[in-house]
């Protein structure tokens, strides 16, 4: 019962910082938006309108933000090979979920 009793969740911490939205929230899922913090491990809580709390001991780690140092070519038409260069560009992940290019997604291939 992740609401611990109350009638709705009230906020979320992760490493002790409240999370910036929470878009979903019953007893069995909670779907929230990481507010940015200092890089970390800690405790995740769920805080309900009654003031209970569940907690996940060392659940949640803050890790660099990820950042795009290049692009190129900068422009180009349908077909254009593109090369994202960065820093954490799986954002603690192992693989890349999507690429997008203005908001359209873009097929991927292996870097070489």
């Amino acid at each position: 019962n992740l609401a611990s009793g109350g009638s709705q969740i009230v906020n979320v911490l992760l490493n002790n910082v409240s999370v910036r939205t929470i878009s979903v929230a019953n007893d069995t899922l909670v779907v929230a938006v990481a507010e940015k913090s200092t890089l970390g491990s800690g405790n995740l809580e769920i805080i309900s309108d009654t003031g209970g709390t569940v907690t996940a001991v060392d659940a949640w780690t803050y890790i660099e933000q990820s950042k795009i140092t290049g692009v190129s070519p900068q422009n180009g038409t349908q077909g254009t090979r593109i090369t994202i260069t960065g820093t954490n560009l799986l954002g603690g992940g192992s693989s890349v979920g999507d690429v997008q290019l203005s908001g359209i997604s873009i097929a991927q291939s292996p870097a070489g």
